[in-house]
């Protein structure tokens, strides 16, 4: 899932209206319904362009494509396979995971339609994937998940020099996402989503992790989680066990006292 800049709609990945895939949806607050967005039929991952005019995205093991927010035409970015889709910068690039050979992050650029990925990291010993890249404000570092092991408990975010291609390990978990409160927020295999203070400038931690909500729902076989922040400091996660009919819409105040939307809300 994903915010718009402005908080005011968020982009899922959901069930698709055939019943027999996923595809995308926007959901506007002021709106009842969420909308289908056309041409995205077997999407899982996906990033929003910078302008919101497009949403970048891949079925697991297709190619990359993008198509207008609100419907039309779309386009093909690249066409080898590729695993997850994770940023795309405002300069043009689109990051995502490496689906074939070395699973490591690569990026195209947006603006050369089909155009050959730029491999940015290779697997080490240990290693089985990298995916879940995200940016860090300035565009210079980037952040992303390391798997060990299928179950998450091996899990482990790295930062990426983006000029160097220097990468060092940040701290164990996963789904890393950039907060503008000035905190780098991250998932654990138990469902606990944690917040640690990061200074996007050098990428150095700066404090230490405190929890922000626990009981979040782990989705087999990484042992990832589902949230997403806005640009205006908007959390949204996904609270429940792994059915989606087990979720619930509630409002959460700062104190952390749930209140259901709706009791047929689910």
């Amino acid at each position: 899932m994903s915010f718009t800049a402005d908080g005011s709609a968020v982009v899922y990945v959901g069930l698709a209206e055939s019943g027999q895939s996923t595809q995308l949806w926007l959901r506007r607050w002021s709106d009842l319904r969420a909308e289908p967005i056309p041409g995205t039929t077997g999407a899982i991952t996906f990033a929003l362009s910078p302008d919101e005019r497009e949403v970048a995205f891949a079925p697991l093991g297709a190619s990359l494509s993008a198509v207008p927010l609100n419907g039309g035409p779309g386009r093909t970015l690249n066409e080898s396979p590729i695993g997850a889709v994770g940023a795309w910068s405002s300069d043009g690039y689109v990051y995502f995971g490496v689906a074939v050979g070395p699973a490591g992050i690569a990026r195209v650029n947006a603006g050369q339609g089909g155009s050959a990925a730029e491999v940015l990291t290779e697997l080490s010993d240990g290693e089985t994937i990298h995916s879940n890249v995200r940016l860090l404000p300035g565009a210079r570092f980037g952040v992303f998940q390391v798997w060990h092991e299928q179950d998450g408990t091996g899990d482990e975010i790295w930062v990426l020099d983006l000029d160097s291609r220097e990468r060092r390990m940040l701290i164990a978990g996963s789904n890393p996402w950039y907060s503008p409160s000035g905190h780098l927020l991250y998932g654990t295999s138990e469902g606990t989503l944690l917040a640690v203070p990061i200074d996007p400038r050098s990428a150095e931690l700066t404090g230490a992790p405190a929890p922000l909500a626990d009981g979040l729902v782990v989705r087999p076989p990484y042992g990832t989680i589902d949230y997403a922040v806005s640009s205006n400091g908007s959390l949204l996660y996904r609270r429940g066990g792994l059915s989606a009919t087990e979720a619930e819409f509630v409002w959460m105040t700062r104190a952390g006292h749930a209140t259901p939307v709706d009791p047929g809300w689910r």
